[in-house]
């Protein structure tokens, strides 16, 4: 696993991967945020706030330079699958403010 102070300040690409549409992917550019207990991707200009788990964080990786363009020339990426939200939501779960790009 990275260290996670490298990348306070740097900046991270997050690949959201549709569960629900095959080599469907979205790319998000933001940074993580370290804040009380919690690590946070987030995006200030659209107002993305993902949550990330201990096992979401053990995907971040460096990016390699042959993909720096591909990954918007982020420092770090981490890859999430997502599918539609269930008919009914609870508590459980909380707005990210990603939209999905149709």
């Amino acid at each position: 696993m990275i260290d996670l102070n490298l990348v306070e300040g740097k900046s991270v690409s997050l690949l959201i991967w549709n569960t629900e549409k095959e080599n469907d992917v979205q790319i998000c550019l933001g940074e993580i945020i370290h804040k009380n207990d919690d690590f946070y991707f987030i995006n200030k200009a659209e107002d993305y706030n993902v949550t990330l788990t201990p096992e979401m964080l053990a995907r971040l990786r460096e990016v390699p330079s042959e993909l720096k363009q591909t990954l918007r020339n982020s420092d770090f990426s981490i890859s999430l699958s997502l599918g539609n939200l269930p008919g009914e939501l609870n508590s459980d779960y909380k707005s990210t403010g990603i939209k999905w790009n149709d």
